[in-house]
């Protein structure tokens, strides 16, 4: 289940990113946000909307990814780690969205290389296969500013305390060079983009 986690878990939101950058792109495309001002809504009412849809959305997914994995896959890790990691992927997810948003001016373009941007932020974790999460930690904290590798990267912690049948917990989370805490550290960081 370790290598597959960051994978299987950025498959659940690949859609809901599909749909939230293309509906950034179109209202640059309509200029919607032009004509809300000259209406009189101020820039940061505008902002604030999508920063609320877009995280009612994701905070739905992310309810949802919980439960299946803390009822199904993860039983022995505490419930709220598992929330917070999911939560602080799916706030940087969404400030990742509005990053590759800005970068185009086509819906339907927008649409389709807004998940495989995504989908690329996990491909650096496949670099450490080889490695325990005690080697190249230095290199481990450079790939994990893109939200796809903290995710896959935790992802493994998780499954080395699974395995373990220990699970992980907010006593052990900060045990190692690069611990769980770290990925929710990184994770919290990229909401900040």
């Amino acid at each position: 289940m370790g290598f597959l986690f960051g994978f299987s878990v950025a498959m659940s939101v690949l859609y809901p990113a599909s749909r939230l950058v293309k509906a950034l792109v179109e209202e640059k495309e309509k200029r919607m946000k032009e004509t809300l001002q000259i209406l009189g809504v101020r820039p940061w009412a505008i902002w604030l909307s999508w920063m609320i849809t877009a995280l009612a959305l994701f905070s739905v997914v992310s309810f949802s990814t919980t439960c299946a994995l803390s009822l199904g896959v993860l039983k022995h890790s505490d419930p709220s780690c598992i929330a917070a990691i999911m939560t602080l992927f799916s706030t940087s997810t969404v400030a990742f969205c509005f990053f590759v948003a800005s970068f185009f001016s086509q819906a339907k373009l927008a649409a389709m290389m807004g998940p495989m941007t995504l989908f690329c932020t996990i491909l650096p974790r496949y670099v450490f296969f080889g490695s325990n999460r005690y080697e190249a930690i230095s290199k481990k904290y450079w790939a994990s500013l893109l939200p796809g590798t903290a995710l896959a990267l935790g992802g493994d912690i998780l499954a080395d305390y699974e395995y373990a049948e220990q699970g992980v917990h907010w006593y052990n989370a900060d045990q190692g060079d690069y611990s769980f805490k770290i990925t929710l550290g990184f994770l919290f960081l990229e909401k900040k983009k």
